[in-house]
């Protein structure tokens, strides 16, 4: 009878061994590759697993799990420089070349005031004042219905207007009564234009009015044309009648066509006036028609038609209000 040997066992009572069949995990076999370039690292891992194994002794078999991990390919970026040519940092954008030369500019159009005289212009000064020679980029002319500066007296349909010169002058008193505090003599002259511009009165007119150093008949234009008060009525013939002392009719109707101070009395239609009959001034002009004074200066009277129009009627106090005579200038 022949006799076993000894088996040899492992103190767990498992058999161990090269061939003992039986595995205590899965052998892994791990590869891994690594790919380095300039702009990006990328690392790949692949595991792989053997196949289940079975224990001849005990008939057990051994799942040793997924037969293949793949955690796919790993890419850790590390700095990506493109070159510049070929860089992009937003929308694509389209730019169109744009050629500008004589050929491709069309010349600015025709301007009337641009100083160049056009084919469409019959003369251009370069500037928009419609007072003189060229009005609009058209030559100026009498009857174009604007009067030129220091050439027409008138421009305008009616009855005091032929060729463009009065054919008499216009003379009012004025609707307004005022302090004597005026601005001056030029102050006074802007009183009489401002009236007759609301009356529409087409001209230039200035104030019969003195200072102690300045005459009305130095300030205002000698015509050789009457003299009518705005109703038509007649004052004198020329300059000389109208200076004379005497009037043929009182100067009591205003700008607006209004009769004031019916009458032949003193301090009915008192106006400042500081003015002899012959145009002379007086001392006396509440500080040149500048201050609000209780001095009394020489007034005339628009109710009368005799020297007192201007002088002798009576005295008023600066510091209250009487009216103006304004007499239409002619060239």
């Amino acid at each position: 009878m022949a006799l076993l040997s000894p088996a040899c066992f492992s103190p767990s009572g498992s058999e161990t061994g090269p061939g003992s069949g039986t595995s205590s995990g899965p052998d892994t076999t791990t590869t891994t590759t690594t790919t380095t370039s300039t702009a990006s690292t990328s690392t790949t891992t692949s595991t792989t697993t053997l196949e289940p194994t079975t224990s001849p002794l005990t008939g057990t078999t051994t799942d040793p799990g997924p037969t293949s991990t793949d955690s796919g390919p790993t890419t850790t970026d590390v700095a990506t420089t493109e070159p510049a040519t070929a860089s992009s940092t937003g929308p694509e954008t389209s730019t169109t070349s744009t050629t500008t030369g004589d050929s491709m500019t069309a010349p600015p159009p025709p301007t009337c005031g641009d100083g160049v005289v056009e084919d469409f212009e019959q003369c251009d000064d370069g500037n928009t004042i419609e007072t003189d020679d060229c009005v609009s980029c058209i030559n100026a002319f009498c009857g174009d219905g604007i009067v030129r500066a220091g050439v027409e007296e008138c421009d305008e349909d009616g009855d005091n207007c032929e060729n463009c010169a009065r054919v008499y002058m216009r003379v009012f008193v004025s609707s307004a009564t005022m302090a004597s505090k005026l601005g001056g003599l030029a102050g006074a002259d802007k009183e009489c234009q401002a009236l007759a511009d609301d009356a529409d009165l087409k001209g230039t007119f200035k104030a019969w009015l003195s200072t102690g150093d300045v005459d009305a008949a130095s300030r205002l234009h000698h015509a050789d044309r009457p003299y009518k008060r705005i109703d038509g009525a007649p004052l004198a013939e020329h300059w000389d009648d109208f200076v004379d002392g005497t009037h043929l009719n009182p100067l009591n109707i205003t700008e607006q066509g209004d009769e004031v101070g019916p009458g032949s009395e003193c301090g009915v239609c008192p106006v400042w006036t500081a003015t002899t009959p012959m145009g002379i001034g007086l001392d006396d002009d509440c500080n040149a028609w500048s201050a609000l004074l209780l001095d009394t200066v020489v007034v005339g009277e628009c109710s009368v038609k005799d020297a007192r129009w201007t002088q002798g009627c009576a005295q008023r106090k600066c510091n209250l209000f009487a009216r103006l005579y304004c007499v239409e200038q002619g060239l």
